[in-house]
């Protein structure tokens, strides 16, 4: 799936954490992020960094390729 924009990805990994059936709890500890920031991406109040979405993923087992395009 093309990832275009960071709270897309954030979505997407919502869904796998839900699916995996974790708490919010248990899908930050690993990464230390608290619990309460990823609630704040999830309601678009903040927005993580990309390195931040990237340490989730790992959690998930998640291959992330990344596709560059020069814009000028």
């Amino acid at each position: 799936m093309l990832i275009r924009d960071k709270q897309q990805f954030v979505d997407r990994l919502e869904k796998h954490r839900q699916k995996k059936g974790l708490s919010i709890r248990k899908m930050c500890e690993p990464t230390g992020l608290a619990h309460t920031v990823w609630v704040r991406y999830l309601s678009g109040d903040r927005q993580p960094s990309w390195d931040v979405l990237f340490e989730i993923a790992k959690v998930f087992n998640i291959k992330i390729e990344i596709h560059a395009k020069y814009r000028k």
